[in-house]
C-alpha cells in the first residue's frame, strides 16, 4: 500500500511540474503611456532678438525611467531653409523643460517644430509647431 501511495505522489508531482509550462506564455511588456505636452506659446510669437525662449510642459506621465527626448527644428516659412544650428536635443526626466529657438533671421517668419519622444521607445512621440518672427 505504501508503494502505491509513493507512486501516486510521484506521478502527481511529475504531472503538476509538467503542466506548469504548458500554455503559460510570458506577458507582453507594459505599453508606455502616449506622449502629451503643451507649449507656453501662442500661434504667432514675436522675438525681440535672435533667440526665443519657451517652455515645454509634459502633460502625460513620463513614459519610462529613461525619460523623454526633446528635439527642436526651425524652418524659414515658405521655404525649405533650415535655421541652424538649433539647440542640441535635450533628454530629461522632469515635466517642464526650458527650451529655445536660436539664430532667428531678422523680419522672417520661422516655423518651429517641437518633437517630444520617449527615450526607451522612440516611436512614442508627438510633434507640435508654432510661428515666431524676429522683429
Amino acid at each position: 500500500m505504501r508503494k502505491i501511495i509513493v507512486v501516486f505522489v510521484a506521478m502527481f508531482t511529475i504531472l503538476n511540474a509538467c503542466s506548469k509550462g504548458v500554455g503559460n506564455t510570458p506577458s507582453p511588456p507594459a505599453q508606455e503611456p502616449g506622449i502629451a505636452f503643451d507649449l507656453d506659446v501662442t500661434g504667432i510669437n514675436i522675438a525681440l532678438g535672435s533667440v526665443f525662449d519657451f517652455n515645454v510642459k509634459l502633460t502625460s506621465a513620463i513614459p519610462s525611467a529613461q525619460g523623454i527626448k526633446l528635439k527642436i527644428s526651425a524652418v524659414e516659412e515658405g521655404t525649405t531653409i533650415l535655421i541652424s544650428p538649433q539647440s542640441p536635443d535635450i533628454t530629461s526626466i522632469v515635466n517642464t523643460i526650458a527650451a529655445r529657438v536660436i539664430n532667428l533671421p531678422i523680419q522672417k517668419w520661422v516655423i518651429v517644430t517641437v518633437n517630444v519622444s520617449s527615450v526607451a521607445t522612440p516611436s512614442n512621440s508627438l510633434s507640435k509647431t508654432f510661428r515666431v518672427v524676429h522683429k
